[in-house]
């Protein structure tokens, strides 16, 4: 009778040790969780495939922003000197949306560069700061 009552009390030991231990690691992932979240984004951030990434985005969106000017410009000219009016019709259209193209680039430059914790760490130099939707941008 008496090795019974050892085995369950042996039993119950076990059984309060694992759940303590269970406890313990769970407590221990909720109390480190902001410090281990911390390391893993700036791992995430300063990547080498993060940093060429990043350094890209800012040349892919200065330049769309470029071109996007140059062809308003483009249509601009044309449109001065079209002479039908459905011509002239449809160039104002094009002029119209590259209009729309050209400010959202020049927006989504301007709002990335904002990002200075993550992505405008990596931003070359020597591209514009900031991009107006009036003044001639230059990439390079």
């Amino acid at each position: 009778m008496k090795s019974i009552f050892s085995g369950i009390g042996i039993l119950i030991l076990v059984i309060v040790v694992v759940m303590a231990l269970s406890l313990g690691g769970l407590a221990w992932r909720y109390y480190t969780a902001d410090i281990r979240g911390t390391v893993d984004a700036e791992e995430r951030i300063e990547s080498a495939q993060s940093k060429i990434q990043n350094y890209e985005h800012y040349f892919d969106l200065c330049s769309t922003a470029q071109t996007r000017q140059q062809s308003l410009m483009v249509q601009e000219e044309l449109l001065s000197s079209a002479e039908d009016t459905k011509e002239r019709a449809r160039i104002r259209a094009n002029v119209a949306g590259l209009k729309a193209q050209l400010a959202s680039a020049v927006n989504q430059y301007n709002v990335d560069v904002q990002k200075d914790y993550t992505m405008a760490r990596f931003k070359d130099v020597d591209l514009p700061y900031e991009l107006d939707y009036n003044t001639p941008i230059n990439c390079r």
